[in-house]
């Protein structure tokens, strides 16, 4: 892919995120070139359809040619045209220049036809390098119900996820020319044979470089004639382009910042009352990432589907990799898998190849029930599926990160709930040292837990950063982003994934009642979880006896002795502890049906893990919390684990260099820092009497 390829490319998936986003979207067209260019792009996206209103706010002072040219194309392009007349310029301020009397007329024709369609957003072709407070503007920038943007309170955007939010009675203006030039522009009119107005091109030694109403818009000299001649032209010259309309002449600014306070980083300082330019942010806003190798893992996040007739066509922006004719496809998280039958442009055919950094279309050969959100790929080269991760994330959120938060979290076209499970550490911006926290305040970055309301798929920024970004939405506004790590967390693919095919469940002949009959009580799961030495063994092995004497059919799936049998293929990285939780839970399950009670004694340090042991025990599972705290565990050490961990022997240690999630609604707890074995094992015995009364 070229320039032009990748600026295409991210406008057409403005596009789509706008049209999916809003209720009531439409395009302003001002008739000139970066409009038409717009609409060029618009019909790209939508596959030669323009799916949304094309409205024009009329000063009744354009040039004869512009008019000429609004009535071809519209019918040409089939467009969805409202015309929109300005107020008389009699109730205009007649103290205004010219120019800003004009614009205020404008502004009035349009916060008009905005009251009169009850637009949510307006899609409009405006370039960061027109002028400098064109450079501050978001992607979606919002609008309040006057039609204000304020510049010193714009939510911030990270990369392309965007904000999409509508304030009560505003509307959001979306810009996908935002990052391309006037030189970008023409280059894509030549290439793509756009129709502009004749009054771009020389005539007698002099051509419009910028068109509006014809009493404030003044031509230059030029002796460009043609597309070659205007691009070799605008290489050349130093000259704004605007400098031929009586408007638009702001300074380009230097930012000064204080990192230390957040002066001018997301808000204006107020310790430099001279200083009045953009933030930092803002300019950040500007930086595009290059795209990712086409020899990446491919990744493709569905912005959305369209249907034309009986053909449904999946729209997403390729973020890496190579995607073929024919290529197997896996969508996650619902791991449903389809082959590729075609990739979908327009105009012209369909093509055999696609590259990173695209937005296309593509067709398959299954009718799968495919959503916004999911995210396709090769299936031997598939994204990370998980409920939980670690971010570090920059706030700029108006209140403070606390442990329970709770935010909408955006990765790619993908968004789900999410809660603060844990704060690690914050940076300090002095000497960029890990301090603990209780809270992340304005301009802080920190390490955080994040746990989401399901499984989504994404991947680690440190492999792949596009699909490895997210950014977290706190009361309908961007409120900070961050970079995903795995790090001390298993992917949890393995664990839902089902692989077993032409398989049919057999039902048992001997029925729960009349197990319940036979043993003299249900069965169930008694998950015991705990750090190592909290002492879920002892409490285990003895309340077994205990309960063995009561009657009770019971049996202990201990974990260390699972893993000299069941489990000794496995060692301890996060995936390998999540499947012997699996493998446990299962195994547990099956046993619970068959009447036993059963005592699970396993840390367990994932709460995902034990929510799916939960869920293959159903109705029977009780999950009961060792607790211990890490201290009076290392003090213990029964087994020298802890020396050895300290040490460097041992990896991914629970408590010491990995994870352990503490449960958040276990249906008992029992604490052996502040109860003797004997109390421990007597406050089981009396819930399990409870739970499983003896018949």
């Amino acid at each position: 892919m070229d320039a032009l390829d990748r600026l295409e490319a991210d406008s057409v998936y403005i596009l789509r995120e706008a049209f999916h986003a809003f209720r009531r979207p439409a395009l302003l067209w001002s008739l000139g070139k970066d409009s038409g260019a717009l609409l060029w792009l618009t019909r790209k996206a939508f596959l030669g359809r323009v799916p949304f209103p094309v409205f024009h706010v009329d000063t009744g002072k354009k040039f004869p040619e512009m008019y000429a040219y609004r009535t071809q194309i519209a019918a040409a392009w089939n467009l969805d045209l409202i015309v929109g007349t300005c107020p008389p310029v009699e109730t205009i301020d007649p103290t205004l220049p010219p120019a800003a009397r004009s614009a205020d007329r404008k502004t009035a024709g349009l916060k008009a036809m905005l009251a009169e369609h009850r637009f949510d957003a307006l899609i409009v072709g405006i370039r960061g390098d027109e002028e400098a407070t064109r450079a501050k503007e978001r992607v979606f920038s919002p609008r309040n119900d006057q039609g204000a943007w304020d510049i010193k309170d714009q939510p911030p955007e990270f990369g392309d996820l965007f904000n999409t939010t509508v304030a009560p009675g505003g509307h959001v203006r979306v810009h996908p020319l935002l990052q391309w030039t006037e030189l970008d522009i023409w280059r894509y009119v030549r290439r793509e044979a756009i129709p502009v107005v004749d009054l771009y091109f020389a005539r007698g030694g002099r051509r419009y470089r910028s068109l509006g109403d014809q009493d404030i818009t003044n031509p230059i000299a030029s002796e460009a004639a043609d597309l070659d001649a205007i691009i070799a032209e605008l290489e050349r010259t130093k000259i704004a382009e605007r400098s031929g309309r009586a408007m638009d002449h702001d300074p380009i600014a230097i930012i000064p910042t204080v990192a230390r306070d957040g002066d001018n980083l997301a808000n204006p300082s107020a310790q430099m009352p001279w200083y009045s330019g953009g933030l930092l942010t803002m300019a950040l806003d500007r930086m595009a990432l290059p795209p990712a190798p086409d020899t990446a893992p491919l990744r493709l996040p569905i912005q959305d589907v369209y249907k034309f007739g009986d053909r449904r066509v999946l729209a997403g922006r390729l973020e890496s990799g190579t995607l073929r004719v024919g290529d197997p496809l896996l969508f996650s998280p619902s791991n449903q898998t389809a082959r590729v039958v075609s990739i979908e442009r327009w105009p012209g055919p369909s093509s055999e190849i696609s590259v990173s950094g695209e937005s296309i279309g593509i067709t398959l050969d299954e009718p799968l029930v495919v959503e916004r959100g999911e995210l396709a790929s090769h299936t031997d080269t598939a994204p990370i599926e998980s409920d939980v991760f670690r971010g570090r994330v920059l706030w700029l959120g108006s209140r403070p990160i606390v442990t329970g938060s709770r935010y909408r979290l955006r990765i790619m076209t993908a968004e789900v709930g999410v809660r603060v499970q844990r704060i690690h550490h914050v940076v300090d911006a002095e000497d960029l040292a890990e301090r603990p926290a209780d809270r992340v305040e304005r301009n802080e970055v920190a390490e955080l837990t994040l746990r989401c309301d399901r499984l989504i798929a994404f991947d680690e920024a440190s492999s792949l950063v596009r699909s490895g970004r997210f950014a977290l939405i706190d009361e309908h506004r961007v409120g900070g982003g961050g970079l995903i790590s795995m790090e001390g967390y298993a992917d949890q693919r393995p664990s839902v994934t089902v692989r077993a095919t032409n398989v049919a469940k057999v039902e048992h002949r001997v029925s729960s009642a009349d197990r319940v009959r036979r043993n003299g009580h249900s069965g169930g799961v008694l998950w015991f979880t705990g750090l190592s030495g909290a002492g879920k063994s002892t409490l285990a092995l003895d309340l077994e006896r205990q309960l063995f004497a009561d009657g009770y059919q019971v049996f202990v799936l201990d974990g260390d002795n699972l893993r000299n049998g069941l489990n000794a293929d496995l060692g301890f990285s996060p995936e390998e502890r999540s499947e012997n939780i699996r493998r446990v839970g299962e195994v547990a399950a099956l046993m619970a049906q068959a009447g036993f009670v059963v005592i699970a004694s396993l840390i367990s340090p994932y709460r995902s893990d034990r929510d799916r042991a939960r869920r293959a025990a159903a109705a029977g599972f009780h999950e009961i919390y060792i607790r211990a705290d890490l201290a009076t565990c290392e003090a213990r050490d029964p087994k020298g684990l802890y020396r050895r961990a300290r040490a460097g022997e041992i990896a991914d240690f629970t408590g010491v260099s990995a994870p352990y999630e503490e449960p958040e609604a276990a249906e008992l707890t029992v604490d052996t820092t502040a109860q003797s074995v004997g109390d421990c094992v007597r406050a089981l015995r009396r819930y399990v009497t409870s739970a499983f009364p003896r018949h």
